[in-house]
């Protein structure tokens, strides 16, 4: 469940809450007939169990142990690391002092909208006159709608590995429609998979 990691350097003006991006068609796949429809379903659900445990372990109904005590601590630390008057760790309150942090959403327009929260870390002292910028993309706590307006949002759920790679490319070009320069791109573990949707 590693990250893609996006680093940037500084440039005028003020990191935007929101960015909104009309990327490539992101619709799913159009409904098949014939002898397919038989083996969609039972082949679709090993495909998401297959999914759930190897790719995206937090979309399972019952989460790990470890993996829930991992996510509330991360929660816990998030907490801190956004609310400054929180009580922390000597640790944490010098990254408080050094960074900020905040969340931005990231809105990939097509016939599914889908909203990806990306975590903004931007140092508070300049080096050289320049902030370093650290965005985080996360696989996790994203979600989708249908363009209709009454449409609700949904947790994104991603069918196919070709979704999981394009998407974290998708921000990445979403940032860059906005004018945001990325300096460089780190990968780890799942955050790999985006390597594959460069091809």
């Amino acid at each position: 469940m590693g990250p893609l990691i996006l680093r940037k350097r500084n440039e005028a003006g003020v990191f935007p809450s929101t960015i909104s991006y009309a990327g490539m068609a992101n619709s799913r796949p159009q409904k098949s007939s014939g002898c397919w429809d038989f083996f969609k379903s039972p082949l679709e659900a090993i495909g998401q169990i297959l999914r759930n445990t190897f790719y995206l372990p937090l979309y399972k109904k019952k989460i790990d142990p470890e993996l829930e005590l991992d996510q509330r601590l991360a929660g816990k630390v998030s907490y801190i690391l956004q609310h400054p008057q929180a009580l922390c760790s000597r640790e944490l309150r010098v990254i408080q002092r050094c960074f900020s942090i905040r969340d931005i959403d990231v809105q990939i327009e097509g016939p599914i909208v889908r909203t990806f929260t990306v975590r903004l870390f931007e140092s508070r002292i300049p080096v050289g006159e320049k902030k370093l910028r650290v965005i985080l993309f996360s696989f996790n706590g994203n979600t989708e709608h249908e363009r209709d307006l009454h449409s609700r949002a949904r947790a994104w759920n991603p069918l196919k590995i070709e979704e999981i790679s394009s998407s974290p490319l998708s921000v990445l070009q979403a940032f860059q429609a906005s004018g945001v320069r990325v300096d460089s791109l780190v990968t780890t573990s799942l955050g790999n998979v985006a390597l594959d949707g460069l091809k």
